[in-house]
């Protein structure tokens, strides 16, 4: 198996676990994986009228790092311009919240921690 295919596979298990632990704080999910030329949003949920973009990163240790010190700037900017899209294709309120999610595997153990940007 490819490193990269190995990181995707990694990723998009993440991505599930998240939106699981999501939808049982009661938020329903709105849009997954949605994709513009500015980038993508992992998740976007709602919970009565607060909309959350989570950007989902997941890691097995921490070897390169923990996941909310790699969403940057830059990042954040992609982030803020493809909600835009969304919203607008939506009708989304302009009122939302960037929220990191970093899962952390560790042999049979998982852990989610939230991190509001």
């Amino acid at each position: 198996m490819s490193k990269k295919y190995y990181q995707q596979n990694l990723g998009r298990y993440g991505e599930e676990l998240a939106k699981k632990y999501y939808e049982s704080l009661g938020y329903q999910v709105i849009r997954q994986n949605y994709r513009t030329r500015y980038g993508e949003l992992d998740l976007v949920v709602q919970k009565g009228q607060e909309i959350l973009v989570v950007e989902v990163k997941t890691r097995q240790g921490k070897k390169f790092g923990y996941g909310e010190e790699i969403v940057n700037q830059e990042k954040l900017n992609h982030i803020i311009q493809t909600y835009q899209i969304l919203a607008l294709e939506l009708k989304l309120g302009t009122y939302y919240e960037i929220e990191i999610c970093v899962i952390e595997l560790d042999c049979s153990k998982k852990s989610i921690k939230r991190f509001l940007v």
